[in-house]
């Protein structure tokens, strides 16, 4: 197997997800590939998310952070320093998320920690998570990344990250927070350095010995600058949300595939004529093609067949 393994040596948001972009679609395509990354002061919102209801967004820019959003689905994050980020970029034939976070959770199990794939998406150690991961298909690869939390500022996050009222009351705002570990709590030994070590180790075992690519030949290739621009963009970090954050119709509900929280306007008609979904669902192309069908659609009309499409028009009157 053609393995490779790249450290990024900035902190960026912006340009670390566009490497993470230009991985998946422009560069050098081996078997399976694992990108190692950290951000500085960052909230980095799931591909359907509101960023007003995710975080304190002035609050946030404000204190010099930044927010960005990702590709994938899923949850609110946030990053610092004491967050080490990890990306696989792996052959769709070869994708097998069990097998990606068993690479993971073995590295972490070096330092006499049990941890465990827990849940749809996380990793935990006890009931305590330390790492939430996302996920996306696209041009025959499948992208996992996710966070694993070493020492990152809990104060800070809980400044930043507002986590939507269903979520509090479903679980109770101190269980919310309680749920977070920091692995330095579990091992004060644990370093960024030792866990980079160790996850190349584990990946190696797994993959086979991996090669090194530059991270400043990546982030200095042309695709990359663009991509970077691109998530840098107000257009792609705050999306339809701009236009439609005011709007008249405003819903908000739990599901079971998660969180919505949506926005709409309608004509005289009662059309939907502007509308935007967000949701920590974990599939995001299904949320665009929804959000695309039920423009024009009005409460008596047929509701299109789309997973989430009977939910989501139910909020509004259908």
């Amino acid at each position: 197997m053609n393995a490779g393994i790249v450290l990024s040596n900035q902190f960026n948001p912006f340009r670390n997800l566009a490497v993470e972009q230009y991985l998946m679609e422009k560069g050098i395509r081996l078997d399976c590939l694992l990108f190692l990354w950290r951000n500085d002061r960052t909230v980095v919102i799931g591909r359907n998310q509101n960023p007003w209801t995710e975080c304190a967004v002035e609050t946030l820019l404000n204190d010099g952070g930044f927010l960005a959003r990702r590709r994938s689905g899923g949850g609110a994050v946030y990053h610092d320093l004491g967050n080490l980020n990890f990306s696989f970029v792996v052959r769709d034939d070869l994708y097998d998320v069990n097998r990606q976070l068993c690479v993971i959770a073995r590295a972490v199990q070096v330092f006499g920690l049990d941890a465990l794939v827990s849940g749809r998406n996380d990793l935990t150690i006890g009931e305590r998570k330390f790492s939430g991961n996302a996920f996306l298909h696209a041009k025959g690869f499948g992208l996992h990344h996710g966070t694993i939390l070493l020492h990152t500022d809990s104060s800070s996050m809980r400044k930043y990250l507002t986590p939507p009222p269903e979520k509090l009351a479903k679980r109770g705002a101190v269980s919310v927070r309680s749920r977070v570990v920091n692995l330095t709590e579990l091992n004060p030994d644990l370093t960024v350095d030792r866990l980079t070590h160790a996850l190349r180790n584990s990946f190696a075992d797994d993959y086979g010995e991996p090669s090194d690519l530059s991270f400043p030949d990546l982030a200095s290739a042309p695709e990359t600058e663009k991509f970077c621009a691109r998530y840098a963009s107000k257009d792609w970090i705050y999306g339809d949300w701009m236009n439609v954050r005011n709007a008249p119709i405003q819903r908000h509900a739990a599901f079971s595939w998660g969180i919505c929280d949506l926005a709409a306007e309608t004509d005289a008609e009662g059309r939907i004529t502007k509308l935007a979904v967000a949701t920590d669902a974990l599939d995001p192309d299904s949320i665009d093609r929804l959000e695309n069908a039920l423009i024009g659609w009005y409460p008596d009309a047929p509701i299109p067949d789309l997973p989430f499409a009977s939910d989501v028009a139910g909020l509004l009157g259908g």
